[in-house]
């Protein structure tokens, strides 16, 4: 539907759901626009020994809410029970990051997430109504927790050049946060800022039992996703790009399925069907035959196969 999605984020989706990831409505117009408003961006830090590069996600690479994350992780739904998990908000909250160093729009904010990814958020003042904004949903760490009126939270900081940090705060059972940032035009009070939205998910297991399983496809999921993100550049052009960040060139999509099923085998995501649950590993089965690993491949070509008949492979 749409602009197409990023490859590296199809090929997370595509052995759980053989589909494309669908946007979400409130991204609809986006998309169909070929991308975010000018002005929006979102970002991860690249690093090459100890020289840091701001990578821009091209629309549609980095999940933007929690039903994006279910529908690439194969879980939630109307019938989540069946998947065994679903994602269960918890709380909302929202503040503002005042800049009183920067008198004009864009506002940079940057934030580190729970596997170790430094986002930075570019946003610009906007006319529409609804004002336009950046979303994403990020993991959140056991350790990223703050103190506030003697209670004890998760969240993240925000942080801004020049400026004062801010933390947003949700449940302390939380595991995913979706942030909407957006441009918070100046008042008779105060000045201009960036307004951060945060809405806290936990994980829910249909089996209790289960549910350090999923934890774990979870982590693993969003450290996998930022390797993948980073398969989708073209390292020469940008590391030797000087006016800037370059922009992630989209791959064939054949090639980024061809490295999920490599990554994937090394990660455990072919060890896994759709809903999560644990297949028995090839080298932890000593019957498997030559005649089986020869199905399996069958398989695996099968799927690409299907892949390509539904337009996602070239």
């Amino acid at each position: 539907v749409g602009a197409p999605p990023c490859p590296a984020f199809v090929a997370l989706a595509g052995v759980r759901r053989s589909a494309a990831v669908r946007l979400s409505g409130a991204r609809m117009a986006d998309a169909e626009a070929g991308g975010r408003p000018a002005g929006f961006e979102h970002a991860v830090l690249v690093f090459r020994g100890k020289t840091g590069k701001w990578l821009p996600i091209d629309h549609g690479c980095w999940p933007a809410d929690v039903v994006e994350l279910e529908e690439a992780m194969g879980i939630g739904g109307l019938h989540w029970q069946h998947c065994g998990a679903r994602y269960k908000q918890r709380t909302r909250s929202a503040d503002v990051l005042y800049f009183d160093h920067r008198s004009m729009p864009p506002l940079a904010v940057e934030l580190t997430d729970g596997t170790g990814t430094r986002h930075r958020v570019t946003v610009s003042a906007s006319a529409e109504d609804p004002p336009s904004s950046v979303t994403l949903a990020v993991r959140l760490d056991q350790h990223q927790r703050f103190d506030h009126e003697e209670n004890q939270y998760k969240g993240v900081e925000i942080t801004a050049q020049d400026e004062a940090p801010m933390q947003v705060l949700v449940d302390p059972r939380s595991t995913i946060i979706e942030l909407i940032v957006g441009y918070e035009p100046p008042s008779d009070e105060e000045p201009h800022g960036v307004r951060v939205e945060c809405i806290g998910f936990e994980m829910e297991a249909a089996d209790p039992d289960k549910r350090d399983d999923f934890d774990d496809m979870e982590d693993r999921f969003f450290r996998s996703l930022y390797s993948r993100v980073l398969n989708t550049i073209n390292p020469q052009r940008f590391w030797t790009d000087t006016g800037g960040a370059a922009m992630p060139e989209r791959f064939d999509l054949r090639a980024a399925f061809g490295r999920l099923l490599l990554l994937g085998a090394l990660q455990g995501f072919a060890h896994e069907d759709g809903c999560g649950h644990s297949k028995p590993r090839p080298e932890d089965d000593p019957s498997r035959t030559d005649e089986s690993k020869a199905e399996a491949g069958r398989a695996l070509f099968q799927v690409g196969l299907g892949l390509g008949g539904m337009g996602l492979c070239p």
